[in-house]
């Protein structure tokens, strides 16, 4: 199991007259602190490249809508024509290195408008086994678009199922349903994640190649500020504001690890925990947040908080949702 180092060394080489673009690709990245980091609402533009490059994440999730979305609001997209561009910025001026994961957008709302018969995709409707096919087509056809142009492909499909047509349920169905997905992708090179929160039975292998567990949904139903309980029963602290402090810190890490330990979640290269920096200008009664504008967490009181963390648990991986937010500020 790797260890995490906390490097932060930035560093350029300029040999002769080279181009800015050279000295660009000549950068040595910051060994990043963070193994993922996944957007919320989706970049595509060359300062997200930058900042994607410059923090250098092992893995860059990217979310994707459906090619009947607008390719001009910033809440949608990118198209196959913008990841194309995007991705060839990431790479091929900025130097990134690590391993790109697609997020399409599952929800509900969306289906119809953004998926379903949208571009070269096929019709199907939502009381069929097989909606989750126009994710899977989109996919393959990004994936070609990318591999034509000389560029690096996605090498994984992270698919949530909740508020979506492609499952009904988030445990028992589940891994009968991957298992199709794989079967439909038909290309072993390919992973596939999927994502959990703190409901129902806990942990169940849905036979993924990368699970996703969602701490900010832990203690989701505690509406206080003090010592509640989640869904587990356990008493926690993990609701209400969460102001930077070494006891703070030594208070999370504590809840959390009672919790993973009740629901007897694995610690394996295979999980991502994974943290949310989501904006607020009001304070989350539930889970710990650490984007909210009052009680912002800069980069080293969260690197302090992720020393602990992966100290306490021994975990090998960590993540960041919404990475435009201490994108922004880091």
């Amino acid at each position: 199991m790797k260890k995490l180092k906390f490097i932060s060394i930035l560093s350029f080489f300029v040999i002769g007259c080279t181009s800015n673009e050279e000295n660009v690709m000549q950068q040595t990245n910051q060994k990043a602190v963070v193994d993922v980091m996944w957007q919320d609402v989706s970049g595509w533009d060359s300062e997200t490249a930058s900042k994607v490059a410059k923090y250098n994440p092992s893995k860059f999730i990217i979310n994707v809508d459906g090619p009947g979305s607008s390719s001009t609001k910033s809440t949608t997209g990118p198209h196959i024509k913008d990841l194309i561009p995007f991705i060839d910025t990431l790479v091929n001026v900025f130097g990134y290195k690590g391993t790109l994961a697609m997020h399409p957008d599952c929800s509900k709302g969306d289906y119809y408008h953004d998926w379903n018969g949208k571009g070269n995709l096929p019709a199907i409707d939502t009381s069929s086994t097989d909606v989750f096919q126009v994710y899977v087509d989109y996919f393959k056809e990004i994936n070609s678009s990318l591999s034509k142009a000389g560029l690096p492909t996605f090498t994984e499909l992270l698919l949530e199922t909740e508020n979506s047509y492609i499952s009904s349920s988030k445990a028992k169905f589940q891994k009968p349903l991957f298992d199709k997905v794989r079967s439909y992708l038909d290309d072993p090179s390919i992973k596939l994640s999927a994502t959990s929160d703190w409901e129902g039975v806990g942990y169940i292998d849905w036979g993924v190649d990368v699970y996703y567990i969602q701490m900010y949904d832990m203690a989701w139903v505690d509406t206080c500020s003090t010592s509640c309980f989640s869904p587990t029963g356990l008493n926690t602290h993990l609701s209400g504001p969460n102001k930077y402090s070494t006891a703070r810190i030594t208070q999370l890490v504590n809840d959390m690890e009672t919790v993973l330990n009740h629901w007897k979640f694995p610690i394996t290269d295979r999980v991502c925990f994974t943290f949310t920096y989501a904006k607020s200008k009001t304070l989350h009664v539930d889970a710990p947040m650490f984007g909210e504008d009052s009680l912002y967490w800069t980069e080293p009181q969260f690197n302090e908080f992720i020393e602990a963390f992966t100290k306490k648990t021994n975990c090998s991986n960590v993540g960041i949702w919404r990475c435009s937010s201490p994108f922004e500020k880091w």
